[in-house]
């Protein structure tokens, strides 16, 4: 089972890699692995010093680059823009929904159930949140984005893709970077269809406003890594982001914690397994 995760070297015949370095990589699910540090090298990188493991696998790892180069290259925020952020008590939902904050722009974020929408505003600073579980999600939107969305950051599909699309401006940006409400249907026979959401009517509303998704590979950003993890680690050291973090303690426990904790979002923040 592939999984990213940080680790310490135990033994290395690769030269820029000494036993106690710490280092990020797909290093699966096991206690072990063996890495071909050559093979996709862009994301087999020693760990910067001075970071607690959770900070080095989330807002400074994969997690918060795939936040940060979304809204770098696809997101391109102004002051005063409204921001709609699917998943936004996830792992790189919460990141970007602070970011865009700090970027001057109103934020609305959707998240499970009134306690998650209740700690997005409180203790993320959002400016409102939509309970997408609620009697009419698309409604609640639109009373909270009645100028429109300029910014859709997107990785849920389902019934947050559906309510947001009809209130985009025409040319409004669209970053879509996972589609976690299909993903426990899929079946070896039935694999998910991602465009299921997509109606005939938002179709057409797509075709009339120029909207088109803009799907995102992270480790083609990451010869920038290094400065993006730089401006990232500041506005943590400076209390202006916070990335919070569920933690999973034990080996045993991966399969449930993929299963109940990221499929069915029993969680805030980035989840994490510790072995």
């Amino acid at each position: 089972m592939a999984g990213f995760a940080i680790g310490e070297v135990v033994a290395s015949r690769d030269r820029r890699f000494r036993i106690g370095d710490v280092i990020h990589g797909d290093l699966g699910w096991q206690d072990y692995a063996i890495v071909n540090s050559y093979e996709r090298s862009e994301y087999v990188y020693k760990c910067s010093l001075g970071y607690s493991d959770e900070e080095l696998i989330g807002i400074l790892g994969v997690t918060g680059l795939t936040a940060y180069f979304g809204l770098q290259e696809v997101g391109r925020l102004n002051a005063g823009e409204t921001v709609v952020v699917g998943g936004a008590t996830g792992a790189c939902g919460a990141i970007i929904g602070q970011l865009a904050k700090l970027a001057g722009c109103r934020v609305i974020g959707f998240g499970g159930g009134s306690e998650k929408c209740r700690w997005l505003v409180e203790e993320l600073g959002f400016d409102a949140a939509v309970d997408y579980k609620g009697n009419d999600p698309a409604t609640d939107l639109a009373l909270n984005c009645p100028d429109g969305v300029d910014f859709f950051s997107d990785a849920v599909g389902g019934i947050v893709t559906q309510s947001t699309i009809p209130l985009m401006k025409p040319g409004a940006r669209w970053y879509h970077y996972g589609n976690v409400s299909t993903y426990d249907s899929a079946t070896l026979d039935a694999p998910v269809d991602l465009g299921k959401a997509m109606t005939p009517t938002l179709r057409k509303i797509c075709d009339d406003r120029n909207l088109h998704p803009r799907f995102l590979l992270v480790f083609d950003y990451y010869c920038q890594r290094l400065r993006a993890e730089g401006e990232l680690a500041a506005l943590l050291k400076a209390g202006k982001i916070k990335a919070p973090t569920t933690i999973v303690e034990g080996f045993e426990k991966l399969p449930d914690t993929l299963i109940n904790g990221t499929l069915r979002g029993n969680r805030y923040g980035k989840l994490n397994v510790r072995l």
